[in-house]
């Protein structure tokens, strides 16, 4: 339910062409190096601790989904170009 870190686990299934050093390191995104300090975060900008908790999920979310954009649509041209030239 919600937005999720999705395009992560597109580096890995194509046996030939996948990067799972960038599949890993997508994944620990969300979950240490945007989370923890975005829950650290929060709660100094918010009155309300418990909600500014629970609000730096979908943050963190966002904000990976956007990194994780960048190195997806790269992956993608990638693969267009290898499969014209296959």
């Amino acid at each position: 339910k919600g937005v999720r870190n999705t395009p992560a686990p597109f580096f890995n299934p194509v046996p030939r062409h996948r990067r799972p050093r960038m599949a890993v390191m997508l994944s620990m995104l969300r979950q240490g190096l945007v989370m923890l300090p975005i829950i650290w975060l929060m709660p100094h900008l918010l009155d309300d601790k418990p909600f500014a908790i629970w609000l730096s999920m979908p943050v963190s979310d966002v904000i990976c989904n956007v990194v994780t954009i960048i190195p997806l649509m790269l992956h993608l041209r990638f693969l267009a170009r290898v499969r014209t030239r296959g």
